[in-house]
């Protein structure tokens, strides 16, 4: 009895091994066949250092996921949850990120560069560091979100909602901030030359007015308080 009994533990440890890390194991092999894996469930997922490029995961779950070192260019990402994932480091240039969940999320110095971010949900985002030249952000959610010493040359935050943002250090030269609000954001540092500005609500809670590039010139105007629900997207 007790043999049988040992079996019928290592049976269901090994049966039930999906349920434990996160995710069933079929969309894991599926994964790691190479195909795509649309709307897999590989939460808790763990890499480091792996190559793939054009990796379709739209829609899939990356929950708490270890992505780290990851060469992943133009990846797409569209729509999936990596809430609370840890991505420092990783390449994911020219990726698309359009509607993703970000909550949490760790990019430190990834590289997200010309990567499609537009409509991401990235509360409280760490980018520190990370290098997002041309990415396509339009209206954002990016509320509490740290872009210390990140490179924005170019980037696309126009809409985008950077309220007590980390921006400190930051490069914006070049970006597109046009009713983005900046409302209590850190921006000791960051670099403006030929940022547009027009219409955006600066970190005093004031519109900046039309002709504002590189610096906001204020409209006396206060705006009501920021409202943090999530934004529907195309």
């Amino acid at each position: 009895m007790l043999w049988r009994a040992l079996v019928l533990g290592w049976a269901l440890l090994f049966t039930g091994a999906g349920a434990v890390l996160g995710f069933a194991p079929p969309d894991l092999e599926k994964f790691n066949s190479g195909a795509a894996c649309v709307g897999c469930d590989l939460s808790t997922l763990t890499l480091k250092g792996d190559r793939r490029e054009g990796l379709d995961l739209s829609g899939a779950r990356l929950w708490r996921a270890h992505l780290e070192e990851v060469q992943w260019p133009r990846v797409n990402l569209r729509g999936a949850d990596l809430e609370e994932s840890f991505c420092n480091d990783s390449n994911f240039k020219q990726g698309n990120f359009r509607a993703a969940r970000l909550y949490r999320a760790y990019f430190k110095r990834a590289d997200l560069s010309d990567a499609d971010m537009a409509w991401v949900q990235a509360e409280k985002l760490w980018a520190d560091g990370a290098r997002l030249v041309g990415a396509d952000l339009t209206e954002a959610l990016l509320y509490k979100a740290s872009f210390n010493g990140a490179d924005l040359r170019e980037a696309n935050l126009k809409g985008a909602l950077l309220v007590d943002s980390d921006l400190r250090g930051a490069d914006l030269r070049g970006a597109d901030l046009r009713g983005a609000m900046l409302v209590d954001a850190q921006l000791d540092g960051a670099q403006l030359e030929g940022a547009q500005l027009e219409g955006a609500s600066w970190i005093n809670g004031y519109i900046c007015a039309s002709g504002s590039l590189g610096q906001c010139i204020q409209d006396r105007v206060e705006l009501p308080p920021p409202r943090l629900k999530e934004k529907a997207h195309p």
